[in-house]
């Protein structure tokens, strides 16, 4: 009864002692044994009443959720009562099931996974410890013959695919890979290690299942056959990492001329002579050819000198280069492109064979592409002649078909337009080019990327293939057409969209297609990009002039490219009825288009703008307004996907996909160069830091804790522009209702308030994250503490004055409770007292300007209060300034007590915060709305200093200059 308490303790340590209670007398015999002393019997039968006993348990506890440590010393005495024959009569099939799948279990120890393959073991006949040879010995006093080993092998890989197949599950799905458990569990077992490195054996056991024979293959065998191939690949991947890189290339030849032939040699041996014919066999089979493709990595340079093995080393390259003209599964590409990269650089003598190989697989690659390139614009000039003659039908019918073809098209797999097929071999052929160039050196596909010539050969392809890019994304891209309205007495120009001609035909299969070439051609050309980049500063050859840099020009052109990619940005609120088709092109699109963006600011560091006149100063990428405003743009776009529950990490805890495509990208180029960095476009990343879902969350504070790291002041500045972004947004957005609403107006309003109020609510919770991340106790860094009273005042004067150079339309204090938001810092503030000080000063001089303003007497009760909390959090006493309100308030002498989020009210428009909305307030939405939005930030501002008008001068705006039309005010609203 004891041990049943304390196992199934709360605290994982009492767990523990429990089970190596029942485990020491094991281990006392097991030392006694060992050491063959008899100095203390101990009778391991006395123990098999209790053990029984409690069995159940014991084995639940193999289980355990909160300690790997209960699951190793569970499983640990689990195997002492097999060894010691207590489990003969156990008959529980349940419980052995339970005990026999943590050998494959993912979310365990090494040695339970051992320990558990001896279990799994004990039940294979043979596996039994008494077999005989031919001569009539044990085959354990000397060693397992080759047939017995290939039973062996087999047995295990059955046990293992029986085990994966259980249950609902698509062949396609099954995890294949967890068979690497088992083979590590063998080389972590003495009796049992030779299985891992007979390579004989494990080629005669795959052999016997080739599915080449001629017979069925079942679900279960099919799974075996991969089971196999995976656990070959996963051996040869051990055995080979144990070896020194120094030893697998220059230790050679001196195993060469050793009698002693190591492991790794044998492994070369034998798959010279049989992956070809491996290959060939199952080159159906994309699992197993994911394993397959892993295993020329492996090889050992110390046999390719051999003659007899150059037919077979040659018949492998070959076979390798169909296999990826041919393949269309990425991982198999990668292994396949890793393979001969491997074998083209490891100083013997057949790695000219292997270049003159992959040179020929590139003019094979090339060859395709451009005939591929030629086909496609030939069948898009039909289209486009097609659909011009059906642009005469109503806008009405228009619509509606393409709503009907966006849903047929995705309910009709198989059926695809000859010129969907071709635009989707196009798109695997810019797959493989992808996977080759993110592997490969150009070098070793082109020729010389820096010859004398106008445009070299890397670069006439990477032109090529850009200049096709571009003509799709143009062709698909929104058209913005300016047209003239009459009605306006200062005819005005006003922008409308309408569809390109692409959308207008019935085909939407070739947009998925177009969507996929676009990725794959843009992260193929950032490749190209990478390596010259890496060419150009090794080599340091960029002398000529900077126009005729090759480097240069080619970012150019991927520049333009991520402009293009960006412009798919669609606005449903424009009045267009978008088909699903274009949509989530649009989304394909600039999702690529954010990633290699991130790329390019990360390859090209601002950081290089410093120095001097070397080579990275020229090829230093500073212009990336662009980039970000596409960025956040698209980021803003996509919110409401990003704040879904479905989208979170998955059950692996790998980051979900849609974050990996919004928030991933700004993260990396921000932390890249933040030294130099946008501090509003780290505002826009640091306003997701309370995580919309676990994932996200985790993403923004890691970002956060780096930019802390590297620059602690501009880390600072970049809260204060997501803090007042997002106060701005919940000001804008304030709800209004008439002087007499109907009662769904009211409700209505209700509604939009208690929204209204949980935006505030969620800006308080961003500035308390983010106080939070500056540390804990003391602030570190000095000049982190001087930052922070410019921080602090420059909240205060943005509260009272507003948006510094930005004509104030609000009505006066109606910032106030931004002070709220900003009284999160207080604690902070208060750590420096002389500091402190001079913050109250500054507080106590914007009071007296307020109470001197002829509106004062106006301002809203709740802006009030709002400025009192916060003078209260900063220790200042609450002077008459802060407690003057309405006359009919009798809440007014309330001392200091916190107040609640700021409600709009409902009386009339006199309390409304904004004042009445002016032309030019709306036009300078609309175009911010219309526009990237590049993020550009105003350098040379001081925070010690009050440069803003008073705010006599600023809360009014003048009729006359809306009715001018300033384009230069346009442009600062929307910078702003």
């Amino acid at each position: 009864k004891y041990f049943g308490w304390m196992a199934s303790d709360k605290e994982p340590a009492v767990r523990v002692a429990a089970l190596e209670g029942l485990l020491g007398p094991f281990r006392h015999a097991k030392r006694d044994t060992a050491n063959k002393k008899t100095s203390l019997q101990v009778n391991l039968e006395d123990m098999e009443s209790v053990c029984l006993k409690f069995l159940t348990r014991i084995v639940d506890c193999t289980e355990d959720a909160e300690s790997l440590e209960v699951q190793e010393v569970a499983m640990e005495l689990l195997l002492f009562m097999l060894k010691s024959e207590m489990l003969d009569e156990w008959d529980d099939d349940d419980g052995w099931d339970q005990v026999n799948l943590k050998a494959l279990d993912e979310n365990t120890s090494n040695d339970v996974r051992r320990d558990a393959l001896y279990f799994v073991f004990d039940q294979m006949d043979c596996f039994d410890a008494e077999e005989e040879g031919n001569d009539g010995k044990s085959t354990m006093s000397h060693g397992l013959g080759e047939k017995k080993q290939v039973e062996q092998v087999e047995s295990i890989a059955s046990w293992i695919a029986n085990k994966l197949v259980d249950g609902p599950i698509e062949l396609s799905s099954v995890r294949v890979e967890r068979a690497d458990y088992v083979i590590d569990s063998l080389r972590d077992m003495k009796e049992h290690r030779h299985l891992a490195v007979n390579w004989s054996a494990m080629l005669k056991a795959i052999r016997s299942e080739n599915p080449q024979q001629g017979r069925n293959t079942g679900r279960e065998e099919a799974v075996k056959q991969r089971v196999l191939l995976r656990m070959f690949a996963h051996a040869a991947a051990q055995e080979v990492s144990s070896i020194a890189p120094t030893e697998r290339k220059g230790g050679a030849r001196k195993r060469k001329r050793s009698s002693n032939t190591h492991p790794a040699d044998a492994l070369s041996a034998a798959l010279l002579k049989n992956l070809p014919q491996l290959l060939t066999a199952y080159k159906g089979d994309v699992v197993a050819l994911r394993s397959l493709t892993m295993l020329p990595q492996y090889l050992m340079p110390s046999v390719f000198g051999l003659p007899a093995r150059k037919t077979e080393f040659l018949a492998l390259i070959k076979n390798l280069n169909r296999l990826f003209q041919d393949s269309t599964d990425e991982t198999v590409l990668q292994n396949v492109t890793t393979g001969l990269l491997t074998l083209s650089d490891g100083g013997h003598v057949r790695v000219g064979d292997v270049k003159m190989q992959i040179k020929r697989l590139s003019m094979a690659l090339q060859d395709r592409l451009m005939e591929l390139l030629r086909s496609t614009n030939h069948e898009e000039t039909e289209e486009g002649t097609r659909s011009q003659s059906q642009s005469q039908k109503s806008k009405s019918s228009r619509r509606s078909r393409r709503s009907s073809a966006s849903e047929s098209t995705r309910s009709t797999i198989g059926t695809m337009s000859p010129e969907a097929e071709m635009e989707n071999s196009l798109s695997l052929c810019l797959l493989r080019w992808r996977v080759l160039l993110k592997i490969c050196p150009v070098h070793l596909l082109f020729g010389d990327s820096f010859n004398d010539d106008d445009e070299s050969e890397v670069e006439e392809f990477y032109n090529t293939i850009s200049e096709a890019v571009a003509k799709r994304l143009q062709d698909r891209r929104p058209i913005t057409k300016q047209t003239d309205d009459e009605d306006d007495d200062d005819e005005m120009e006003t922008d409308s969209k309408t569809l390109a001609s692409a959308w207008k035909t019935s085909d939407m299969d070739i947009h998925t297609e177009v969507g996929s070439s676009v990725n794959n051609s843009l992260q193929l050309l950032l490749s190209i990009v990478a390596w010259t980049l890496l060419e150009a500063c090794e080599r340091d050859s960029m002398e000529e002039d900077e126009d005729g840099s090759v480097v240069l020009r080619m970012r150019s052109r991927l520049v333009k490219l991520l402009g293009l990619c960006f412009d798919q940005y669609i606005d449903e609120s424009d009045g267009i009825v978008y088909s699903d088709a274009q949509i989530e092109f649009a989304n394909v699109v600039q999702s690529a288009a954010a990633k290699v963006s991130s790329d390019v600011r990360c390859l090209f560091a601002r950081d290089w703008a410093k120095a001097g006149g070397t080579l990275k100063n020229k090829l230093a990428f500073v212009t990336d307004t662009q980039m970000i405003g596409g960025s956040v743009r698209y980021l803003h776009q996509r919110d409401d996907e990003l704040k879904s529950d479905g989208h979170d990490e998955d059950e692996n805890g790998n980051t979900d996909e849609l974050v990996i495509d919004l928030i991933v990208p700004i993260a990396r180029s921000l932390t890249a160069n933040w030294n130099d960095g946008n501090r509003k476009e780290a505002g826009t990343l640091l306003a997701y830091i309370a995580g919309h879902t676990k994932s996200t969350g985790h993403v923004v504070q890691d970002a956060a804790r780096m930019m802390k790291k590297i620059n602690p002041v501009r880390y600072l500045e970049a809260q204060m522009a997501c803090v007042r972004m997002g106060f701005n947004k919940w000001l804008d957005s304030e709800p209004e209702i008439s002087d007499d609403p109907s009662e769904d107006e009211e409700q209505e309003f209700k509604e939009a308030a208690e929204v209204h109020g949980q935006m505030f609510h969620d800006v308080e919770q961003q500035a308390r994250l983010l106080s939070r991340s500056l540390g804990v106790g003391k602030l570190g860094n000095e000049n982190v503490s001087r930052a922070l009273t410019s921080f602090m005042k420059e909240g205060v004067r943005f509260a009272f004055d507003g948006d510094d150079g930005v004509d104030d339309e609000m009505v006066l204090g109606s910032r106030f409770p931004f002070l709220l938001i900003l009284s999160k810092y207080s604690n902070w503030a208060k750590k420096n007292k002389y500091a402190l000080e001079d913050l109250k000063q500054f507080i106590l001089e914007k009071e007296d300007a307020l109470k001197s303003h002829p509106e004062f007497n106006d301002v809203h009760e709740d802006d009030l209060k709002a400025l009192r909390t916060f003078k209260v959090s900063l220790g200042m006493e609450v002077t008459e300034v802060a407690q003057v309100v309405s006359q009919d308030d009798e809440s007014s002498e309330d001392d200091g007590s916190a107040v609640g989020t700021p409600s709009p009210s409902k009386s009339s428009n006199a309390s409304s915060r904004r004042r009445i909305s002016t032309a030019g307030s709306q036009r300078s939405r609309l175009s911010t709305q219309s526009n990237l939005s590049p993020l550009e930030e105003e350098e040379g501002t001081s925070d010690d200093e009050d440069t803003s008008p008073s705010p006599s001068k600023r809360r009014r705006v003048s009729k006359s200059k809306i009715d001018e039309g300033d384009e230069e005010s346009d442009a600062e609203s929307e910078e702003s």
